[in-house]
């Protein structure tokens, strides 16, 4: 879906079935992958079930964010952020998730770094003098 059309579902099938056929993948290739035990026909009608509001079927949040991964497509995402009352997500892309891991590294890095350094400075002290175990006695 493109991040410029916004449109509102009534429900999470609705949306998610939106994202399915927008993704121009076939619900079969979908629904093997959804339910790997199940019979490709099996879980077809499964999908498809859980897809109409009709039916008693429905699929969990975490199969609808299955099917929009697989998809590509975050129409669910959107109607449940929605529904939720907050503001749209944006996707991350691998660049700006690297660069927040990198940020994260070079912090504990210098994190780190503070710590050699302070067991450094421990081990690079001069011990106080011991105590002499005798006692100077004035005459």
């Amino acid at each position: 879906m493109s991040s410029h059309s916004m449109p509102f579902f009534d429900s999470a099938e609705a949306a998610t079935l939106h994202a399915i056929q927008a993704s121009g993948k076939d619900p079969k290739q979908i629904a093997a992958a959804l339910w790997p035990d199940k019979s490709v026909p099996a879980a077809r009608t499964a999908l498809l079930n859980a897809l109409n509001e009709n039916r008693a079927e429905r699929l969990t949040a975490d199969q609808h964010m299955f099917v929009a991964n697989f998809c590509g497509q975050y129409d669910w995402l959107y109607y449940a952020s929605h529904k939720c009352r907050h503001s749209r997500p944006h996707q991350l892309t691998p660049e700006a998730e690297t660069a927040r891991i990198n940020q994260a590294l070079q912090e504990k890095a210098r994190e780190l770094r503070g710590l050699l350094d302070a067991i450094d400075g421990l081990n690079t002290q001069k011990p106080a003098p011991a105590a002499s175990p005798f006692r100077v006695v004035s005459v």
